[in-house]
């Protein structure tokens, strides 16, 4: 069985989502996110790269996939210019990928905190930034035009 170029990246992209369905069932799995789910995106990128380098040099290729509306099926084109930006997007995908699978597993998996401790942490800041939002918005407009208007000096 031969498997042509577009065949392979509708793979990639099946592949990537799959991924990305995986990190949304497990987000809070730091050390599987970053040893297993970056390093598989990176593969796939990776995979994604080197299709593309090959699709670069072949004729165009297209096929419709029975997704989309009733009288508006999806097309899917994969030519050059296409395969030269997909060579683009797999190198960059494995890179960062790369780069988020080496700097997870350095970093050190904090500790989970209650929800409370964390409303309790971010609570100053948030009351800090409401009130100050909520006198701006009731402060008169300016004579200058502007909207600014200073305590004090109505």
């Amino acid at each position: 069985m031969d498997l042509t170029p577009l065949e392979l990246v509708i793979a990639v992209i099946v592949a990537w989502l799959a991924i990305g369905t995986l990190g949304l069932a497990r987000p809070h799995a730091l050390r599987f996110v970053g040893r297993v789910l970056f390093c598989a995106g990176a593969v796939v990128g990776l995979v994604l790269a080197v299709v593309a380098l090959i699709a670069i040099g072949q004729p165009p290729q297209s096929t419709v996939l029975p997704l989309g509306l009733p009288d508006l099926p999806f097309h899917l084109r994969l030519d050059s210019l296409s395969a030269f930006f997909l060579l683009l997007l797999g190198a960059a995908g494995a890179a960062i990928s790369l780069f988020s699978a080496v700097t997870s597993v350095r970093a050190k998996v904090p500790r989970r905190a209650s929800s409370a401790s964390s409303i309790t942490s971010f609570s100053p800041r948030w009351r800090w930034c409401w009130s100050r939002t909520t006198l701006t918005s009731s402060w008169s407009r300016g004579d200058d035009g502007t909207g600014v208007v200073f305590p004090g000096h109505h």
